[in-house]
């Protein structure tokens, strides 16, 4: 059994693509709620014997709780039945990395319903689209220039980002939609009402921010929320491409957990840059 450090875990999750392992966390439904590994899938360890099933044994499965002692047990009962087991160490408590929140059926519903790539790039470019429109508003009411500056900033990566989204959707397709078509069905796509649309994550902007705790004041303030939210967006299609299992559609959520995930690295640097800035 291998044992990883929260750091070796990170460079070992950030380095290959999402489908390449399974995160499995063996903690109990309330705990994964309050906070998980991006992407990870439950199996509370008390149920993991009678659930083996459910498990891929042709990835490595990284295997975590909350200090690491019950994702001991579970490594254990992984490995005698054959699987390629990592344990971390320290469980989520040393995690240094991004964590998300919300049950683990969170904001399924809505996106399981686009069945074809066509609709799963519809639906990422409108969640986009949400989360850009929640930016530009906190730019317009931030009251120092260094935080309009970082709201600007992360508002422009969303529109890169829809840019992105839709040259994967009209890529090799005959009879794409052109760009302002699509950006309008996508916006026609988003589910709930105006104050109330679902943002990258299955969740709701500023529900979400407040329910953080995390009072934006500064430019890290903003960068970090952002990050929040690509952590939620990053679990969200990789839990979603897992339970569509094969096909286009799937190949599409996962390419966007990749697209995500490379959104997180990113924000990370700036993150990194901002606090050494701040530090000189």
């Amino acid at each position: 059994m291998r044992q990883l450090t929260a750091q070796e875990a990170r460079t070992f999750l950030e380095s290959g693509k999402t489908t390449a392992r399974i995160l499995l966390d063996v903690r109990q439904p309330f705990e994964y709620q309050e906070a998980h590994l991006p992407g990870a899938q439950l199996v509370p360890l008390a149920e993991l014997p009678d659930r083996l099933g459910e498990i891929a044994r042709d990835k490595p499965v990284v295997v975590y709780c909350r200090s690491g002692h019950r994702s001991m047990a579970a490594a254990g009962i992984l490995e005698s039945h054959g699987f390629d087991v990592l344990n971390l160490q320290g469980g989520i408590s040393a995690w240094e990395g991004a964590a998300a929140v919300g049950e683990p059926h969170q904001g399924l519903a809505f996106c399981l319903a686009a069945q074809d790539a066509e609709s799963v790039w519809l639906l990422a470019c409108g969640l986009e689209m949400v989360l850009q429109e929640f930016y530009e508003e906190f730019m317009s009411r931030a009251e120092t220039q260094d935080l309009r500056l970082a709201f600007r900033q992360l508002a422009g990566f969303e529109v890169r980002h829809r840019e992105r989204i839709y040259r994967l959707y009209a890529k090799e397709r005959p009879g794409a939609l052109e760009r302002e078509e699509f950006e309008q069905e996508a916006w026609r796509r988003v589910p709930g009402d105006r104050d109330g649309d679902l943002a990258e994550g299955g969740v709701e902007p500023r529900r979400f921010a407040e329910s953080s705790g995390l009072r934006i004041e500064g430019a890290r303030d903003a960068l970090e929320l952002a990050m929040q939210f690509e952590a939620q967006a990053l679990d969200f299609y990789s839990r979603c491409g897992v339970r569509v299992g094969s096909g286009e559609a799937a190949a599409a959520m996962q390419q966007m957990a990749q697209e995500e995930q490379a959104h997180l690295r990113m924000l990370a640097g700036f993150l990194e840059r901002q606090a050494a800035g701040q530090e000189a």
